[in-house]
């Protein structure tokens, strides 16, 4: 009987704890509540080659940032899980209202440009392979964020962001297949600095422009 008492006492107070928890990300501590943000895969158009998926890194890059910040709310559902056959950057909207019912906002991002450039003159036998030289990483990414509280979808945030990360020939491209995504090393890494600092200032525009949409 007493292990019983104690065990349903454990299920109440774990279940105490995860509605604190979600009430706690759900609204601000004043009991505003938070943008429903619903945060789309990130398309990758680069054809860059990698060991993992690029897209899979941005995005949770992406998502887990915007979750530090605190300011909006990300539903729990995996966006891995969120297959989307239509354009998202086209000039139709209305199907984004249907397939994303049970948010306030959705972002759609893509990697249009993800690529090494020469970052010094060289010799036709010395870029042989431009990833053994010093070189440029050049990085494009498109944004967009959607308003789905009106009966018509409404455009709040639409950029183009550019940026190039100068890479030492000392950081060999073929480290990328022992130093790779996922691990600390990786994240201390030229390219892994690079896409922290690209996700930084993404979640910044999406978080500033989403706030003031919601404001007004």
């Amino acid at each position: 009987m007493r292990k019983s008492l104690f065990c349903l006492l454990g299920i109440l107070f774990l279940v105490g704890c995860r509605k604190k928890n979600d009430e706690f990300t759900l609204f601000h501590e004043d009991g505003r509540a938070k943008p429903i943000v619903k945060i789309a895969p990130v398309i990758d158009s680069s054809n860059y080659e990698l060991s993992w998926s690029l897209s899979e890194e941005l995005t949770d890059l992406i998502v887990n940032i915007t979750a530090q910040k605190g300011s909006l709310y990300i539903p729990l559902e995996k966006t891995s899980h969120d297959h989307i056959t239509q354009n998202p950057f086209g000039n139709d909207l209305a199907w984004v209202k249907n397939h994303y019912k049970n948010s306030e906002f959705v972002v759609f991002t893509e990697i249009v440009e993800h690529e090494d450039a020469i970052a010094d003159k060289k010799t036709d036998q010395e870029i042989s392979d431009i990833r053994k030289q010093s070189h440029d990483l050049n990085i494009s990414m498109r944004v967009r964020v959607i308003d789905l509280r009106y009966d018509v979808p409404k455009i709040v945030l639409q950029e183009i962001i550019k940026d190039t990360f100068y890479i030492s020939k000392n950081v060999l491209h073929s480290n990328c297949d022992i130093v790779v995504w996922g691990t600390e090393e990786y994240s201390k890494s030229p390219m892994g600095l690079a896409h922290m600092q690209v996700a930084r200032y993404l979640v910044d525009q999406i978080n500033d422009y989403v706030l003031l949409a919601k404001s007004r």
